[in-house]
């Protein structure tokens, strides 16, 4: 196991620099590595391998969230104003009812294509951070980006919570009550709470860490401990670790030493979780995935891509939000699976069908979210001039 995930950093590092000749992000490298040696080719990260490192996954999203959190100060929030929760709405609605009427159109199954529509709403966080980082991007669309990106999977975790609730209904005939209503409302309530009580205690200790070197292993173990509490409780691991951020970035006295600390370990972090996300990419969901499929991928992307223009025209944002948002949301993985694996437990009769999608549909996005990510963040003119040249 060990030397796997040796493999899939070495390995992965170079096939970021590699891909990085054509003008490609480091990201897109370091998950082709991972399925060149996942089972669908070399095998040499197999299933069960995959399996053992998952801990390090939930490592690596609480990092990613952490810094997610870190850039929603209060300052940075002020000067977006509404216009984030209005982009964030318009876009996740439009993308739920363009991927809802085309997997209707094409399944004849309404409950089918509610669950559909409710899961794409979802981001990866992840891609479109580890883009950010690598170009250093600054800029009215990076900022944006940020924030939309931050509270896309919450809103998401809502719709798909109510959602479900009527699908359950529609499928076995119960009623709608106030109780599964609430449910993803009290998921994200108590989230929260759990990120604002570690973000506090983090807060407490880290202005009163002397020395710099102390900071580094008391963050980590800080999202260690936000992950671990965020997965025994049943709740968001990536709300958790955003508003731990987030509390930390507002209220330490010292928060550019936390942050500017963490970024220095991690791209380790990043190769690990992406090559390791490539390994998990099965091909063979490709060869089964369909006219549905095709279908969920390009209605997502359309839905992005226009739901975020509305979006930025209703919300007055700059011209270049209005036009390159979208590109930079493609990216769906970690949110997206854990929102099939609760369909299919709730209705095992479209678990074959929900998962192969899901799976074929990432494999998809992994590979180009990246790549639209940077077109972004390039036409947006946030790139400085020596990271377009010289970066993946």
């Amino acid at each position: 196991m060990l030397a796997a995930a040796g493999a899939l950093i070495v390995l992965g590092l170079f096939g970021g620099k590699l891909i990085g000749k054509i003008r490609m992000p480091s990201i897109t490298g370091w998950i082709i590595v991972g399925l060149l040696l996942g089972p669908s080719f070399l095998n040499i990260v197999s299933t069960n391998i995959a399996s053992e490192l998952q801990p390090i996954e939930g490592l690596a999203l609480a990092v990613i969230a952490f810094a997610i959190g870190g850039e929603l100060t209060v300052s940075s929030l002020r000067k977006l104003g509404g216009s984030i929760i209005t982009i964030t709405i318009v876009q996740m609605m439009v993308t739920f009812g363009s991927v809802l009427v085309v997997t209707y159109l094409i399944s004849e199954s309404l409950p089918l294509a509610l669950t559909f529509g409710a899961m794409s709403a979802a981001t990866a966080p992840a891609a479109t951070i580890a883009v950010l980082h690598e170009l250093k991007a600054k800029g009215p669309l990076t900022r944006t980006l940020l924030a939309v990106v931050a509270l896309d999977d919450a809103f998401t975790i809502v719709l798909f919570g109510v959602v479900m609730s009527f699908v359950e209904a529609m499928v076995g005939g119960n009623s709608i009550n106030a109780t599964s209503l609430l449910a993803p409302l009290l998921e994200i309530t108590f989230s929260a709470l759990l990120g604002i009580g570690v973000g506090i205690v983090g807060v407490l200790v880290l202005d009163r860490l002397r020395h710099k070197e102390d900071v580094l292993p008391f963050v980590i173990g800080l999202a260690l401990v936000v992950a671990g509490l965020a997965q025994r409780l049943n709740l968001s691991l990536l709300l958790a670790a955003m508003v731990t951020g987030s509390v930390i970035a507002n209220f330490s006295r010292k928060p550019r030493t936390v942050f500017e600390t963490l970024e220095s370990v991690e791209q380790p972090i990043y190769i690990l979780f992406f090559a390791l996300a490539g390994a998990k990419l099965q091909l063979s969901a490709l060869q089964e995935v369909g006219l549905l499929g095709i279908g969920y991928v390009l209605a997502r992307s359309i839905g992005k891509l226009a739901g975020n223009y509305l979006g930025g025209l209703l919300a007055h944002a700059p011209d270049s939000v209005r036009k390159y948002l979208g590109f930079a949301m493609l990216p769906q993985a970690g949110v997206a699976i854990g929102l099939a694996i609760v369909a299919v437990e709730r209705f095992p009769q479209f678990g074959g069908v929900i998962m192969t999608t899901t799976l074929a549909a990432i494999f998809v996005y992994e590979v180009i979210g990246p790549v639209g990510a940077k077109y972004a963040l390039v036409k947006a003119d946030e790139v400085p001039r020596a990271q377009v040249g010289s970066s993946s």
